[in-house]
């Protein structure tokens, strides 16, 4: 594999951010990691562990885009994944959450900033990729697809949870995030189940 791949957490937090779509995790960012795994997370991390135990196997190479607080690629590590990679664009959450909630799990993790457009990885380098509410607020979803694509092995599996809104909601949802996404910079969107099946 080729990254930027970080060993300290003041390498890490030299590192500029690709965009600024992260704006709106400065409340989360300003959390302890505890507080941000038992509170914020505590539904998907039960999720995720039900998922992935069946997902991973000992020396699959594994990485998690947008990592968040990193917990999928902690619990991947504990599960034999090698490497087991978090990655995401937000240096801030890297630096404080993720690379602390790897401390936290024993877990060798290897923290990755960068972009789901642009990932840093050569073609065909993991076994496994798990993403979890990351497509709906990429600006181009079928791109980050594509590179998922990319840098999965032949016969390697993706895994991507995505929220969902009922036809039915779209509007009332579009008008909600619109909102949102003029305050924080963002570019969410509602998916409905119908959106999801073009874009696979």
């Amino acid at each position: 594999m080729a990254a930027a791949a970080f060993g300290s957490m003041e390498e890490l937090s030299s590192v500029r951010a690709i965009t600024s779509s992260a704006s709106a995790s400065a409340l989360m960012l300003s959390l302890p990691t505890w507080r941000l795994l038992f509170f914020h997370k505590c539904d998907r991390i039960r999720l995720t562990e039900t998922i992935l135990a069946g997902l991973v196997k000992p020396g699959a190479s594994f990485l998690d885009i947008a990592c968040g607080s990193g917990y999928a690629a902690g619990l991947a590590a504990e599960l034999g994944a090698n490497p087991s990679v978090a990655m995401d664009i937000a240096v801030g959450y890297l630096a404080r959450h993720a690379r602390r909630t790897a401390e936290i799990m024993g877990a060798h993790v290897l923290h990755v900033a960068a972009d789901a457009h642009r990932l840093p990885f050569d073609p065909g380098s993991f076994d496994r990729v798990w993403s979890a509410n990351v497509l709906y607020q990429c600006r181009m979803p079928t791109v980050v697809v594509a590179e998922i694509r990319r840098v999965l092995k032949p016969g390697g599996r993706w895994l991507g949870l995505e929220r969902t809104v009922p036809a039915w909601m779209r509007q009332r949802e579009q008008e909600r995030m619109d909102m949102l996404n003029r305050e924080n910079g963002t570019v969410e969107r509602p998916w409905t189940l119908r959106d999801w099946r073009t874009l696979a």
